[in-house]
């Protein structure tokens, strides 16, 4: 610095010399000339040479330009990311690296500077992958938001996914499920279909991808690009109408190589508690003989002391009303005191704690993850291994997975670049029964609090075991003397049982394969062909115990599944680039995809077993009924045809057209085409009048249009239909003869549903781009969907499928992005997006005022999840039953009141209430103070209303059945006026109706993560790059609108509850990550 000012000095100095005669010139100029060498002696004098080495968080920067601000003397890092420069104290270096923030540092008296650099998400200029590669930030004209690998590490499940909830505008991400290893949910810009699938596409390093999810290492990946517009994803055409999720994996880089160690604990719970029921014995025993009284009163005109020992003395023995077990002991008909209702004993005989037997208190994941990468000049390699053992909140539930990937790229000469990455993954799941009331969560709600989990001596309250010493479960199986027996809830089934003996799991092999090659044919065009295989073996045992359960008759069954899918996907690409004068750029790619699938399946049954510890098919004697070997194969194919135009003018305005045609093995020949569509244009605000808006940094505006479509045809009763336009059969025997019986009607005509999609919106970034707010609005028109028409009972067939309806979804998302603080010791960042959408049924099918699904009608106008049920009109305040409105009797006449008691002369309504939120979203803020670092995600929902159908389960009245808490809310005949309707023995009064109707607002707390990063100087002494120690909490917190215990509002995207269902989970998770 001190020379270059006296160098400026010097030659104005000449210049004003020069101006005057030659002899005062001939003077100085001597004089200055040995000036001069003297300052240049002084100051070279006070220059030294700095060194140091660059790096970001996972190792070592080559490349990195270094220069002396305010000059143009620099270097770059080397292959180890060292650098070393002649400079002076005082002089300020700025390191620059594509895609990362720009940090100066300030020459003192140290010799080693060192710089970490941080990636910057709002450089304009960022690389953004895409669909068929990738393009800057800059020329992108449809909607993609990226998200960055350090996000994935914010989740403790094995699914990348999960943890991005409330981060991408226009994406809802549900888990609808806690069970290990369970994939989420994920819904893009509304509902894509009503019969097909809504899922996304997920495109794996450029090639579609088949399988699930879990299958990836969350570690594994570098990036995921949500594409949500048809600009940006009609080159996938007939898979893409849904939206499309690609995934970019690791790769290594230039340099020398880098060794990454992440090891990860976590602890688990649930996450919100449980519905509020009665957890005391002689709290549900006095509650029951309320009912019972209560209902002998209002219903048979009993006195009140006549009803109070009918409800004594059929308390426990009672015909059909008894509860047989007496955890007290005694006298059965003076359990409960007939004229006060209270109960007579206080030291019960056992006590009983389901979710102690069943739930898991020390729950968890243990998870390792190894990554060795790096590169030459040549060639880059990334090696990765990782392990995930996730035990289970349930017993007996859980998820393994083991990763194994490898990924080389290698530049073989000046024109060819090759590349191949393996991946495979080992995954283990085992479950609880989903489906009925047995499964463990279902079942610690709804059994009363007087049923042991083990065969008790109904006069000691001992525990019951059998010859080897092993206590028996309750059920009805296991009678022994003096033991109790006969449990009216579920007497047959018992959930420890059912995890502990039976076998539910299912074990998935799958291997990955992307391989490439480019080549520079000429200076502007490049061949790439791309080969994809994903290869999934897999096996479920589903195996049921012969001493509990469905299993006894049987004497144990068990059904074994074994299938294959293989997916070869081929792709040749040509890019041409092109730039004319120096203001016109054009990109075009032509390309040809071809994939093809082929999935194989056999399963057996069969029961009487003959080795208990033995699971083998084999072993078992007898065939399990005459249906009980099957199997049978599906094969899809896919062939596109597809190219892109990519225009700008002097990087200022962009213009982007696509086009697409697809052919699928779905549909008959003659609708087996499509062609599908995209454009986008772009207009970026560099006009020169922009330049006089100091604070406004860049603002562009877009808007793209297009066409897609989707070939995912469901039957009738689920599952996908890979030939709708052929009739299929099964082979049926009845054990003389076989014969052929026709199960789905085909129709030749069936053909693509289509997606119309229009998205305009603007960027814009202030302040120093400190300021960031991007907002579009789209619309999704989907012409063509496809409805299964029902077939009349005399066809013998369900339905057949056609496309006779339309739907849109119409909308506003924004997002907004600040970095409150940003300095060399601390920095603040703030995030926040919403999401508005409306969803209208705009065509039904043929003849079709209305089509009713469940609890949902479709009309015209209408949206796919608007309820329509009866509605409550209060409760009689007479007799207790609930009381519906009604529109007119079936005989034509109108109540006098418009109210009525029998449910089947309550009326239908369409009701102003939907499952879809107004606004859905998420907001999240990081700070970064020095070597520590700390963020934290929110998501939320505005709006929507779920039905509650697991509260009103709580007042069934079915002997055995737990009640809610809320019991004392019911009429009795002492409480008329209670605000909820009489609970009746044996049957219900809380038949559907939108009482049960919850607001679906919430705010949810998704995850808080807290580093701490030791100094560099501290971890280079040891060899190590970077040591990172790390604390994460995952759904951490549940604020909703409904008050109402265990009533969770993101169990579903479609307005429904978690009845049966794994229960969410809340993590806290402890990490140690080391890069050497």
């Amino acid at each position: 610095m001190l020379k270059n000012c006296f160098i400026k000095f010097y030659l104005r100095l000449l210049k004003l010399i020069n101006s005057n005669n030659y002899t005062m010139k001939t003077k100085f100029n001597g004089i200055l000339t040995l000036f001069l060498a003297f300052v240049v002696q002084i100051s070279f004098a006070q220059q030294k040479t700095v060194s140091g080495t660059v790096s970001d968080d996972s190792g070592v920067l080559p490349g990195v330009s270094i220069l002396i601000k305010g000059s143009n003397i620099g270097t770059e890092s080397d292959f180890d990311g060292k650098y070393s420069i002649k400079t002076a104290m005082g002089d300020v270096l700025v390191f620059r690296y594509l895609g990362y923030k720009i940090v100066e540092k300030t020459i003192g008296n140290s010799n080693t500077v060192n710089a970490t650099l941080v990636q910057d998400a709002s450089v304009l200029n960022e690389i953004v992958v895409t669909t068929y590669g990738s393009q800057t930030k800059e020329s992108l004209t449809g909607s993609i938001t990226e998200i960055k690998t350090e996000e994935f590490a914010k989740v403790a499940s094995g699914n990348a996914v999960t943890g991005l909830t409330g981060k991408v505008a226009g994406v809802q991400i549900y888990s609808n499920s806690g069970q290990p290893g369970a994939a989420p949910t994920v819904r893009f810009r509304g509902i894509g279909s009503l019969n097909g699938s809504s899922s996304p596409l997920y495109v794996v390093d450029g090639v579609p991808f088949n399988e699930s999810i879990t299958t990836i290492n969350p570690n594994d990946i570098a990036s995921m690009s949500f594409v949500k517009d048809a600009s940006a994803a009609s080159l996938y055409g007939n898979r893409g109408a849904n939206g499309v999720i690609i995934v970019t994996t690791k790769k290594g880089k230039k340099g020398k190589i880098n060794v990454s160690l992440d090891i990860k604990t976590t602890f688990s719970s649930r996450a919100i508690d449980d519905y509020a029921v009665i957890k005391d014995a002689g709290e549900y025993y006095e509650t029951y003989h309320k009912m019972l009284k209560g209902n002998q009163i209002t219903d048979n005109g009993l006195s009140d002391a006549a009803a109070g020992a009918f409800a004594s003395n059929n308390l426990i023995s009672g015909a059909s009303l008894g509860l047989i077990y007496n955890t007290f002991g005694g006298d059965n008909s003076t359990l409960v005191d007939p004229s006060t209702g209270r109960l007579t004993r206080s030291n019960p005989l056992w006590t009983v704690d389901w979710e102690d037997a069943l739930f898991n208190q020390t729950s968890g994941i243990k998870s390792q993850y190894l990554s060795v990468s790096g590169g030459t000049d040549s060639t880059n390699y990334f090696f990765s291994v990782g392990n995930e053992d996730n035990d289970g909140y349930n017993i007996n539930t859980g998820f393994k997975r083991y990763t194994l990937k490898t990924s080389v790229d290698t530049q073989v000469n000046k024109s060819i670049k090759i590349g191949s990455s393996l991946s495979y993954a080992n995954r283990t799941q085992t479950g609880q029964n989903e489906n009925n009331i047995t499964g463990s969560f279902a079942w610690v709600r709804n059994i009363a609090p007087i049923y042991p989990v083990y065969t008790l001596d109904h006069n000691t309250g001992v525990i019951q075991r059998d010859n080897q010493g092993k206590p028996l479960y309750d059920a009805e199986a296991n009678i022994s003397p003096n033991a109790l027996a006969g449990r009216p809830f579920n007497g047959f089934s018992n959930p420890l049982a059912i995890q502990e003996l039976n076998v539910n799991e299912v074990v998935n092999d799958n291997f990955n394969n992307r391989t490439y090659a480019e080549i520079d044919l000429f200076k502007d065009l490049k061949f790439t062909y791309s080969f994809g295989l994903d290869l999934r073996n897999y096996n479920t045992t589903d195996y049921t115990n012969k001493l509990i359960g469905s299993g006894i008759a049987p004497n144990a069954r068990i059904t074994t599944s074994y299938g294959r899918s293989v997916t070869f996907t081929n792709q040749q690409l040509v890019n041409w680039n092109k730039t004319f004068g120096d203001n016109h750029n054009v990109a075009v790619l032509l390309g040809h995809e071809s994939s093809s699938n082929s999935s194989q399946f056999m399963s057996g049954s069969k029961k009487d077993q003959f080795i208990s510890s033995d699971l083998s098919l084999d072993l078992f004697a007898e065939n399990d009924g005459a249906g009980n070997l099957g199997g049978g194969g599906n094969n899809y194919t896919l062939d596109g045809y597809f190219a892109r135009v990519l225009y700008d003018f002097n990087n200022k305005y962009f213009v982007n057209a696509s086009f697409r045609r697809d052919g699928s093995s779905v549909f008959h020949p003659d609708n087996r085409w499509g062609n599908f569509y995209g454009g986008g244009l772009w207009a970026i605000s560099k006009e020169d009048f922009m330049s006089n808006i100091s604070w406004l940094d860049n603002l562009k505006l877009k808007g793209s249009y297009g066409q897609l479509g989707n070939d995912y045809v469901a039957y009738d009763g689920g599952g996908r239909n890979y030939t709708p336009f052929l009739d299929q059969w099964d082979v049926v025997s009845d054990g003389l003869e076989f014969s052929l019986s026709k199960t789905v009607l085909g129709n030749k005509d069936i053909k693509w549903e289509t997606s119309t999609n229009m998205n305009a919106g603007f960027e814009a970034a202030m302040f120093d781009r400190r300021l960031r707010v991007e907002a579009e609005y789209f619309q999704r028109k989907i012409s063509d969907l496809i409805f299964n028409r029902p077939l009349s009972p005399s066809s013998g067939l369900p339905s057949v499928p056609e496309n006779v309806m339309d739907m849109q979804n119409t909308g506003v998302e924004v997002s907004i992005g600040y970095d409150i603080i940003t300095n060399t010791d601390f920095s603040w960042f703030f995030d926040i997006n919403a999401t508005h959408y409306k969803n209208e049924i705009t065509k039904l099918a043929p003849g079709r005022e209305f089509i009713d699904n469940g609890i949902y009608r479709w009309v015209d106008g209408g949206s796919a999840y608007d309820y329509y049920t009866q509605k409550f009109a209060g409760v009689n305040p007479t007799t207790g039953m609930t009381q519906w409105f009604t529109k007119e009797e079936f005989d034509g006449t109108t109540p006098t009141n418009g109210i009525t008691e029998k449910r089947s002369l309550a009326s239908l309504y369409y009701l102003d209430k939907t499952a879809l939120p107004d606004v859905y979203g998420g907001f999240s803020t990081s700070m970064i103070y020095k070597d520590f670092d700390f963020s934290v995600n929110f998501s939320y929902q505005i709006g929507g209303y779920a039905y509650d159908n697991v509260y009103a389960g709580g007042f069934s009245g079915k002997t055995g059945q737990n009640f809610s808490k809320d019991f004392d809310k019911t009429w009795r005949y002492d409480n008329q006026t209670g605000t909820l309707p009489r609970v009746l023995e044996g049957s219900t009064n809380y038949s559907r109706s939108d009482f049960f109707l919850e607001k679906s607002t919430y705010l949810s707390l998704n995850d808080i993560t807290v580093g701490y990063t030791l100094p560099k100087d501290i971890s280079t002494r040891y060899g190590i790059n970077s040591v990172r120690l790390y604390g994460l909490a995952n759904n951490l917190g549940l604020w909703a609108t409904s008050d109402r215990q265990g009533f969770d509002p993101r169990a579903s995207v479609t307005g429904g509850t978690s009845a049966v269902r794994y229960s969410s989970l809340k993590t806290f998770t402890l990490g140690l990550n080391i890069n050497f």
